[in-house]
C-alpha cells in the first residue's frame, strides 16, 4: 500500500536531512510523561503498545521518495515493544533515546521506555516527525490509555494530503503566490544564535512550568495582544530573551507550525498542519513588548487572511520535482539548517487521562531534535501544571547561553516585564 506524503511531511523530510547532515538523529520528537511512580501494571501498558502497532500499520512505514515520487509504503503491522528500564531516571532516559533517533528508511517510527528509578518516574514517547506530529502524539497517549484501541483511517486518500486530489496547474499557482510572503523574509538580515552552521549533536534540554504563575501571564498576553493574542505574546517574549542574549543583529523569523485539524478531529496518524513564517523586526521586543506582540499578531492575520499558509502547502507539494538541493537552499537561505532565529511550537493544552498504568499522570513535557542552524528550539504546551515550555539546544548553542538560563530570561519576558505600551 503506498500513501502519498503531505506538504508537511515533505517539510520534515526537509528538516530531517538537515538535521542529519549535522550528525544529529533527524527530526525525532518526544513526549515525556512525569509520573508519581513507576509504571505499576506492565502488562497492561505492553499489550496496549503492541495493539497500537497491530492497528496502526503506518508506525512501520517506510518512506520512498526520488525525483518522480513520495510516498510511505505500508506493508503490515507494526511490532512494538515496550522497553522497561528499571535504574533509569526519566531526563536521563529521553536524552539517550532522543539521540538514537531513527532509521534514514524503514523501520519503526515510534518508540516507549519507562523510567523505572522512583526518584524521576515516567514514559518516554519518541517518534519521527516525518510521520506524525505532536498533537498526533498526545492523542496516541490518549489511545495508549484506552487500551490501544485506534479507529484513525490512514489509509483513506486526503487523510494525510488535502492537496492530493488538486490538480497540478492549481497547486502551481497557489505555489508561485506563496513567494509574495517568502521574497520579503529573503531580503532581511535574520537574527539566528549562529553565524555557521554547527553540528546538529549533541542536545541539550531545560523544561521550564510557570505553575501558579501561569494566571498573571495569561492576563499580561491578553493585556498585550488581546483575547486571541497567546502565540504571539509568547513570540514576542522569545524574540526578547534572543536579543538579550545574542544582541540586535537581525530581525527574528518563526517558523510556525497551525493545525489543520477540525474540531474534534483527532488524525493521529498524520502532519496535520500548515506553516507561516512570522517576523519581528530588529529592536522591537526589546523595546516595547507589547507593540512587539500586536505586530506579530497581525501578521498572523495577514497571512490566515490571505491564505498564506494554503500557498506555502503548494510550494511544499512540489518538493520532489524541483529536487531537495534547491528545496534545501530555500529553507535554509544558501547554508545548511533552516534560515530562522529558533523553531518555535505551541502546542496548546494536553488533555491527557489522570493515571497512566496505575500511576498518577503529573505533566507532560516536549522535546524535539534541531538541526545545526539555528541549534535553538522553544516549545510551548499546557497541562495541569499550567503553562510550561522546553528548551532545547545543540551543543554549540549551549555553550553561549545554558538552556536554563535562556528559560529563566525568557520566564522574566513571560511574567515580570514591565509594558511601554498595551493593546
Amino acid at each position: 500500500m503506498r500513501i502519498r506524503l503531505s506538504p508537511s511531511d515533505a517539510f520534515h523530510w526537509l528538516l530531517d536531512g538537515a538535521i542529519r547532515r549535522g550528525g544529529g538523529p533527524g527530526t525525532s520528537a518526544q513526549l515525556r510523561l512525569r509520573l508519581a511512580r513507576p509504571v505499576v501494571d506492565r502488562a497492561a501498558l505492553a499489550n496496549a503498545w503492541r495493539r497500537l502497532g497491530e492497528r496502526a500499520w503506518m508506525l512501520a512505514a517506510t518512506p520512498s521518495i526520488n525525483a518522480l515520487r513520495a510516498y510511505w509504503r505500508v506493508r503490515g503491522p507494526a511490532a512494538l515493544r515496550v522497553a522497561f528500564v528499571d535504574d533509569a531516571r526519566l531526563d536521563a532516559l529521553a536524552l539517550a533515546e532522543l539521540a538514537r533517533g531513527f532509521p534514514a528508511a524503514g523501520g519503526e517510527h515510534a518508540r516507549l521506555s519507562c523510567a523505572g528509578d522512583p526518584a524521576e518516574p515516567g514514559i518516554v514517547l519518541t517518534w519521527s516527525h516525518r510521520l506524525f506530529d505532536a498533537r498526533g502524539a498526545l492523542a496516541l497517549v490518549n489511545a495508549l490509555a484506552a487500551g490501544g484501541r485506534i479507529d484513525d483511517p490512514w489509509w483513506k486518500p486526503g487523510y494525510r494530503d488535502a492537496m492530493a486530489h488538486q490538480p497540478a496547474a492549481q497547486r502551481g499557482r497557489e505555489a508561485r503566490r506563496s513567494l509574495d510572503f517568502v521574497k520579503p523574509l529573503r531580503r532581511t538580515v535574520v537574527l539566528t544564535p549562529l553565524t555557521h552552521a554547527a553540528p546538529a549533536a549533541p542536545l541539550i534540554w531545560h523544561g521550564e512550568g510557570l505553575g501558579d504563575a501561569t494566571a498573571a501571564c495569561d492576563a499580561r498576553l491578553r493585556q498585550a495582544a488581546g483575547r486571541f493574542g497567546e502565540t504571539p505574546f509568547l513570540l514576542a517574549c522569545v524574540a526578547a530573551t534572543l536579543e538579550e542574549v545574542f544582541g540586535e543583529r537581525g530581525d527574528c523569523v518563526f517558523p510556525l507550525a497551525v493545525d489543520a485539524r477540525t474540531p474534534g478531529q483527532a488524525r493521529r496518524l498524520a502532519n496535520a498542519h500548515g506553516f507561516l513564517l512570522l517576523r519581528c523586526p530588529m529592536g522591537l521586543a526589546s523595546a516595547d513588548l507589547g507593540r512587539a506582540a500586536r505586530h506579530l499578531r497581525d501578521d498572523h492575520r495577514r497571512w490566515v487572511a490571505e491564505e498564506g499558509v494554503a500557498a506555502l502547502d503548494a510550494a511544499l507539494s512540489w518538493t520532489t520535482v524541483v529536487g531537495p538541493r534547491l528545496a534545501h537552499a530555500e529553507l535554509g537561505g544558501g547554508r545548511s539548517g533552516v534560515t530562522a532565529s529558533c523553531l518555535v511550537a505551541n502546542v496548546g493544552r494536553a488533555d491527557p487521562p489522570a493515571t497512566l498504568f496505575g500511576s498518577e499522570l503529573l505533566g507532560v513535557d516536549h522535546a524535539a531534535a534541531v538541526p545545526g542552524r539555528p541549534g535553538l528550539a522553544v516549545l510551548f504546551h499546557r497541562d495541569r501544571r499550567g503553562l510550561g515550555f522546553a528548551v532545547v539546544a545543540t551543543a554549540a548553542v549551549a555553550r553561549r547561553i545554558a538552556p536554563a538560563d535562556f528559560a529563566r530570561r525568557m520566564r522574566h519576558h513571560l511574567t515580570e516585564r514591565a509594558f511601554t505600551s498595551v493593546a
